[in-house]
């Protein structure tokens, strides 16, 4: 009942490096909009040195609209008709 996605499971990004991974970072919202959405992984050596990996994450709305259609209505013809209107 929501038009957006929190939680999402990203996985982890695969790094390495010669002297080392400092840290691994990623600029992910904590709640996804509907569509699609860009994330940036950056790496960082232990030597400071960065690189960046981007990822797609898409939300899709698959939860089909309710209708609940009016009650019965019973009318009367109109005066020397078959038909009724209005």
């Amino acid at each position: 009942n929501s038009c957006s996605a929190s939680g999402v499971s990203l996985g982890n990004p695969t790094t390495s490096d010669n002297c080392g991974v400092k840290k691994v970072e990623n600029d992910a919202p904590l709640s996804f909009p509907l569509g699609t959405t860009t994330v940036t992984w950056t790496v960082t050596d232990n030597s400071d040195n960065t690189q960046t990996a981007t990822q797609i994450i898409t939300v899709e709305d698959n939860q089909k609209p309710t209708i609940t259609a009016p009650g019965a209505v019973t009318v009367s013809t109109d005066a020397n008709s078959c038909s009724a209107t209005g």
